[in-house]
């Protein structure tokens, strides 16, 4: 699912938890929940090429809107302003996993080196040691392979799918 959905499914358990830690538990967890669902996301394909190619800036404009727009919903929608920001923290917590998977593409063979540097980076996303392998062998699992209907949804359902959790997560906020 796009960050929007993750940041506001998180800040929506947050608001619905009294348990302010369980609540924050809850929100890291629900990532792999909802990726289970069979959804579209939009490409990233460029990312891999590295800063000066422009099609890394397309992917970094595309993840940076998406950021965006889904905590200025949380802002605008959240119903309990005083407590604001244990609600921002849970939609952090929300994209996190997604965060590991960067972070665990740029430990791979010295990709982070690569990166400053400006040249392309190898892609996969398995890591070989450490706790950031073993977040992201569980979200690839979840990512790929629990998805209760299909790997692939047409685009519409997958659309659809995403649309129906962000509005009940915008109600619940």
């Amino acid at each position: 699912m796009i960050l929007t959905i993750h940041a506001l499914v998180g800040a929506a358990i947050t608001t619905q938890i009294r348990i302010t830690w369980l609540a924050w538990l809850l929100a890291f967890f629900s990532h792999f929940l909802l990726d289970c669902i069979p959804h579209h996301d939009y490409s990233l394909k460029g990312v891999e090429l590295g800063w000066k190619n422009k099609k890394f800036w397309w992917v970094i404009f595309k993840v940076a809107l998406d950021l965006a727009l889904g905590f200025i919903l949380i802002i605008i929608f959240s119903q309990n302003k005083r407590n604001l920001i244990n609600i921002i923290i849970g939609g952090l917590l929300g994209i996190l996993p997604d965060g590991f998977n960067v972070i665990s593409r740029l430990l791979r063979n010295q990709n982070w080196k690569k990166f400053l540097s400006g040249a392309a980076i190898e892609g996969g996303l398995e890591t070989k040691t450490g706790i950031v392998s073993k977040t992201t062998g569980f979200y690839i699992q979840s990512h790929e392979s629990l998805q209760f209907f299909s790997k692939k949804p047409q685009k519409l359902w997958g659309i659809i799918n995403q649309i129906i959790v962000l509005l009940t997560a915008l109600i619940l906020l």
